[in-house]
């Protein structure tokens, strides 16, 4: 690859505002979702008038995002494990950054097609878009759009949350277990362990494998510990159990 051979002098700049550096940055979780938000600004720069946005389509259409997207290739012996598509890894993306404060979004409705619309999260937009939702305002020179109300919050799949939560690259074997670990356990204890994980600071599977089956083999009422809350398990007990049931160290 040819290295960057710099910036010229004088250079076009995109404004970014200082609060993304000194609160918002550090809470972001992935590179998708810095990137994502990077492009944001870029886009939103070169738009005019009022109100501004980027939509959703535009960042799916946008080459130079996607390519960040997709990163380097990595090479894995054995079977690969499910790579996300890169409309998932972009939806992701976007939903990490409304999630932390950087965008705002309004999923409008056009001639019976979708699409969502991304704005700066700061106060103006926020008035725009809540009296978008009222049906109090509708977009220049698109009459016939209309806001559409936000589907309720899908529960997160046990792969987000490892992503999330651990933040290593899911190999071959580990997928397999976080597909049975799925199917075995109740998706509310998967979310609490790994919660319980992050906040005893031992982000590994091992340390949250441990806790599932500590609670499996221990009990759990109500999806929830019984009395008092109930001790993670020691992961050595879950890799001795591993070598135990597949022959190998996880």
């Amino acid at each position: 690859m040819v290295p960057f051979a710099g910036f010229p002098n004088n250079s076009d700049a995109t404004p970014v505002p200082n609060l993304f550096f000194s609160t918002v940055l550090q809470e972001l979780e992935s590179g998708a979702e810095l990137q994502c938000a990077l492009r944001f600004f870029y886009l939103l720069h070169r738009k005019k008038g009022w109100p501004r946005y980027v939509t959703l389509a535009e960042l799916e259409a946008d080459t130079a995002l996607l390519a960040a997207l997709a990163g380097p290739k990595q090479e894995e012996e054995g079977p690969a494990p499910p790579i996300p598509s890169m409309t998932e890894r972009l939806d992701r993306a976007v939903d990490g950054c409304v999630a932390h404060g950087i965008l705002l979004r309004l999923t409008v409705e056009e001639n019976g097609r979708r699409d969502d619309l991304l704005f700066l999260n700061a106060p103006r937009e926020q008035e725009f878009v809540g009296r978008a939702h009222r049906g109090e305002v509708v977009l220049p020179e698109r009459p016939r759009l209309t806001a559409v109300a936000p589907p309720p919050a899908a529960r997160p799949s046990i792969v987000d949350l490892y992503e999330k939560s651990i933040g290593l690259v899911i190999t071959p074997r580990i997928a397999e277990e976080l597909k049975d670990a799925e199917q075995e356990y109740p998706a509310e204890w998967v979310g609490e362990a790994f919660d319980e994980a992050v906040r005893q600071n031992k982000r590994s599977w091992a340390y949250v494998a441990a806790i599932l089956r500590r609670w499996k083999e221990g009990g759990k009422g109500h999806g929830g510990t019984t009395g008092r809350r109930a001790k993670a398990a020691d992961p050595k007990d879950y890799i001795r159990e591993h070598i135990k049931r597949y022959g190998r160290y996880p």
